[in-house]
């Protein structure tokens, strides 16, 4: 089977210092559309199966091993510091830009001409630069990466839970089936997470953020 690659993150959506823009003009295609019809027709019945069951992140970590057997990666790992070094950086530009100054402010593409569009990535550029130059002692996450690999294969899955601004997210590599797996582990993980009575009530972010992966 071929080999593939799916990435997911959630509540908040910080994987990376990755830079994204979306030009605002262009009108949706006929498959856009009936795919936005399609989600929210799935939210409308997803919104009645949540029940208020909700669990700490601690407990999510718990449920993560000892449901589906992921180990937790050692903090002393390569790909463990890289990868919470990129949300560390995402984390400071979103939650605490202050911090970098001059640069604290969102940038605004103003227009699509090559110039603009330059100023734009140079801008988010030198933000993402001047976070990765602040150092953990001022700023720093609480970062926990879990693993689960399918021996004698190169396929993997990723669990990641930041607990100081509440992110959690992952990724898997392998087969279809492989892909397909994680999806569904990745919708119970989150699930599991839950919301609370007051989290349904006015609709907070965590609600909105369940109900989003779960109708995917």
């Amino acid at each position: 089977m071929k080999r593939n690659a799916s990435s997911v993150s959630v509540i908040g959506g910080a994987d990376g210092p990755t830079l994204f823009f979306i030009l605002n003009n262009r009108k949706l295609t006929a498959r856009q559309r009936i795919t936005r019809i399609k989600s929210k027709i799935k939210k409308f019945y997803t919104k009645k199966t949540l029940k208020c069951e909700p669990h700490s992140l601690d407990e999510v970590m718990d449920y993560i091993v000892d449901r589906y057997g992921f180990e937790k990666v050692s903090c002393d790992s390569c790909d463990y510091e890289e990868e919470k070094e990129q949300l560390r950086v995402s984390s400071i530009v979103r939650y605490a830009p202050k911090l970098l100054e001059e640069y604290a402010e969102n940038s605004k593409l103003m227009s699509e001409s090559r110039e603009d569009v330059e100023a734009f990535f140079k801008y988010n550029e030198e933000r993402i630069k001047r976070a990765s130059e602040i150092p953990s002692a001022v700023f720093d996450i609480d970062f926990h990466k879990f693993k689960k690999i399918f021996k004698g294969t190169n396929d993997y899955m990723d669990v990641i839970i930041e607990k100081r601004f509440v992110n959690i997210g992952g990724g898997a590599v392998g087969s279809k089936k492989v892909i397909n797996e994680y999806n569904k582990i990745y919708k119970d993980i989150y699930r599991y997470y839950g919301v609370t009575e007051e989290d349904i009530r006015t609709e907070s972010d965590r609600y909105k953020e369940l109900l989003g992966v779960l109708s995917q």
